[in-house]
């Protein structure tokens, strides 16, 4: 099984219903250094599915895991049954597993471990996931207003994370995320037709 194989049956399996959340395809993380295959995303919560076919490795799915635990509030590896054994020695406990095996012309999926929710997430790394001008703009809202023109991005988001508790950044960022209609149906791999796994991809 490769890529595709697994990702279009596991991609309709977790679309939430319309009106409930957006399905979305290789989002990028921590400025785009690293992207997750499928994301749920609703106004409250973001949830990871990292996929591991038969023709990936696992060479960086440590480096994955260090980068999605600061951000996602679940996380899935879903894998091949070569993967299994090894990806859960290298997985956080909250980390689910599940196990995509063929099943004739279909995929099926077994819950080896359900996932749970993310113990430690980094207040500044999931601020970390808004433009400058969404960001700014959070920051007015949160009555600050001197200086802000001069900030970094990077500053921006560590002010953020000063200003307000975890769970109003994630309130705040996944509020904003879901409110990005254009950005949601360019990530969306039914609206943007068939799935193209990332070049390199390991």
């Amino acid at each position: 099984m490769l890529d595709p194989d697994i990702r279009h049956p596991l991609a309709n399996l977790l679309r939430p219903p319309h009106g409930c959340g957006s399905l979305l395809c290789e989002v990028g993380l921590w400025g785009n250094t690293v992207r997750i295959d499928l994301a749920r995303l609703t106004a409250t919560r973001l949830e990871g599915f990292e996929i591991k076919s038969d023709g990936d490795t696992l060479a960086r799915l440590a480096r994955q895991a260090e980068i999605y635990s600061l951000v996602l509030d679940t996380a899935t590896l879903v894998g091949a049954r070569r993967h299994i054994d090894k990806a859960a020695s290298m997985l956080p406990g909250w980390w689910g597993l599940t196990e995509a095996t063929p099943a004739g012309s279909a995929v099926g999926f077994s819950v080896i471990r359900p996932p749970l929710d993310n113990p430690a997430p980094s207040a500044e790394r999931v601020a970390g996931l808004l433009w400058k001008d969404e960001a700014l703009a959070l920051l007015r809202d949160l009555g600050e207003t001197r200086g802000l023109s001069r900030l970094r991005l990077a500053e921006a988001h560590a002010l953020i994370a000063d200003c307000i508790p975890l769970e109003q950044v994630r309130a705040a960022v996944f509020g904003r995320l879901a409110a990005r209609r254009d950005w949601i149906d360019r990530h969306d791999p039914f609206f943007a037709g068939p799935f193209r796994p990332r070049a390199g991809a390991v």
